[in-house]
């Protein structure tokens, strides 16, 4: 879903799928991602951009980047965020 305004702007989506069986229901997996990503205009060659989303989702046991044990571990994702100027 888009805005079609003159300005500012807005944009969300979601997606996603799910897999069931019938007789191995420990098996059974859903994976969703959320988004949504926003302008502000302040003037009319600057704004302001942001955004936030949220995904869950599955790897399979034949991945071939399956990790066979549990580990405690930290994860380090940089966010986009900045200023552009021109």
């Amino acid at each position: 879903m888009r805005s079609d305004w003159n300005v500012h702007a807005l944009e969300f989506s979601a997606k996603g799928n799910t897999r069931r069986y019938v007789t191995q229901a420990n098996e059974n997996v859903t994976n969703f991602a959320v988004r949504g990503d926003g302008r502000l205009d302040i003037l009319r060659d600057i704004y302001a951009l942001g955004g936030a989303g949220y995904q869950l989702l599955h790897e399979d046991r034949s991945s071939p980047d399956s990790v066979n044990a549990t580990t405690d571990g930290v994860v380090r994702d940089p966010s986009a965020f900045g200023i552009t100027v021109g």
